[in-house]
């Protein structure tokens, strides 16, 4: 098991009879089920009063992924202000699928592209 935090390459969506759209609509809905993970874990966090780095799980495509972000509740909230972005580890995202629209040593900002992204922005829980 990599350690947490460590980077993996980009990968690509496994090859299925299905559309590039339904897999892209399906890998959205996984980052979504974290997304909502997440919001929950906020709660809690805020609840609690929380300061520094507090641990978020991993909002990648892969359904398996068990791996945890730290980011402050700031670092969160700006990620949350786009219905389409999510925060995974370095490395996580999905070529078809997303890009990478912010970069740092913790972790990166991926954004929904095409039917992923109105996916994404549909299940927006905000």
């Amino acid at each position: 098991m990599p350690s947490p935090g460590a980077q993996r390459p980009a990968h690509f969506l496994p090859t299925h009879s299905d559309s590039d759209a339904a897999r892209a609509a399906r890998v959205a809905e996984n980052e979504s089920i974290f997304r909502g993970a997440n919001e929950k874990l906020e709660k809690r966090f805020r609840e609690f009063e929380a300061e520094g780095l507090t641990p978020f799980l991993c909002e990648c495509g892969d359904a398996a992924c068990t791996q945890v972000i730290r980011l402050s509740l700031d670092e969160y909230d700006a990620v949350r202000a786009h219905g389409a972005h999510f925060a995974i580890i370095p490395g996580h995202q999905i070529l078809e699928a997303e890009r990478v629209v912010e970069r740092n040593d913790r972790y990166d900002v991926v954004q929904k592209v095409d039917a992923g992204r109105r996916v994404a922005e549909a299940r927006d829980p905000r």
